[in-house]
């Protein structure tokens, strides 16, 4: 009934927040992200589900890990932006770009671009 349904609930709940259905993803990735701090790129958007903006890929992650992961699973994904926002349950939000060809100031973001080679 409800009690049982709201208890599976509160378990996914307490899995999201803690990051603990992550346990059994790929332990790391072979490509290598560069660090810019302060920075955004403020194009080279492109479309993903399920997205916070309509116009990008905006998605929460709990973690850099998550994020990497994430890109590495877009074909397009050439780079990631974090921002300093959070969801309800404290996850960042990350948006994932196409390519890195403008990079601009930005305190409240740090870019994540993969290295070349």
């Amino acid at each position: 009934g409800v009690d049982e349904t709201l208890a599976q609930l509160e378990k996914v709940l307490h899995l999201y927040r803690s990051g603990q259905y992550l346990q059994n993803s790929t332990a790391s990735s072979s490509t290598e992200y560069q660090r810019i701090p302060d920075s955004t790129i403020p194009r080279e958007d492109y479309r993903c589900w399920p997205s916070y903006h309509h116009g990008g890929c905006l998605l929460s992650v709990f973690n850099l890990a998550e994020a990497v992961d994430v890109c590495e699973s877009h074909a397009q994904c050439r780079a990631f932006v974090v921002t300093n926002q959070t969801t309800w349950t404290g996850r960042q939000l990350v948006f994932f770009k196409t390519g890195w060809s403008q990079v601009v100031p930005d305190p409240n973001k740090t870019t994540y671009v993969k290295a070349s080679g």
